[in-house]
């Protein structure tokens, strides 16, 4: 939860990477955003989930609604993933060349995120919490950080984030099918217990 915010909170600092300038951001439109696209939802499943456990037992929602759960996951990823490029349509259409230097600024981006995730994993961590450490800072809540940069920096930010939505989970899968051929993360902590 804390992670969200501070993530929300970065996004123009992340901009200022991939950009190149600084751009203002009015923080406080940025933490209604936030309130919206994060605490709302938020609120509304813990409500959602308290009338359902009203409705069943743990044991059968585990049984009967939680299975349906990823689905319901994976179907929104792709909605999202589709909104986000095809409300983009006009600038990939009219500008080209920004898709080129987005998937660069993508590829980096999220090399250096991986690069310094593992390098701080190895040095201290065990390797699930490494893994942990890796999955946690590097995979970021999309869907959020498309909304706050919609609204906050507009079109053309919002496409270079949702573009994040390809390499994302390609680089998931990439990094764990490396990770057991090379053994990148160590087996045991490098820090001894004091």
């Amino acid at each position: 939860m804390i992670s969200l915010v501070l993530g929300s909170i970065a996004v123009p600092w992340y901009l200022l990477v991939m950009v190149g300038s600084y751009i203002y951001i009015d923080i406080l439109a940025v933490l209604k955003t936030v309130a919206m696209v994060i605490f709302l939802p938020l609120i509304m499943g813990f409500a959602t989930y308290s009338l359902l456990l009203k409705k069943y037992s743990r044991e059968e929602f585990n049984k009967s609604v939680k299975p349906l759960l990823p689905a319901a996951t994976a179907w929104g990823m792709v909605y999202m993933m589709f909104t986000g490029i095809s409300t983009n349509a006009q600038v990939i259409v009219s500008q080209p060349g920004l898709l080129f230097v987005a998937i660069i600024v993508w590829v980096v981006f999220y090399f250096l995120n991986y690069l310094m995730a593992v390098v701080i994993g190895r040095w201290y961590f065990c390797r699930e919490d490494a893994l942990t450490l890796v999955f946690g800072t590097v995979l970021r809540n999309l869907a959020i950080a498309i909304g706050l940069a919609a609204t906050a920096f507009g079109v053309t930010a919002a496409f270079m984030v949702s573009l994040a939505f390809l390499f994302q989970g390609q680089s998931a899968a990439w990094f764990i099918r490396i990770n057991e051929k090379y053994k990148i993360l160590p087996d045991k902590s490098p820090v001894k217990d004091i």
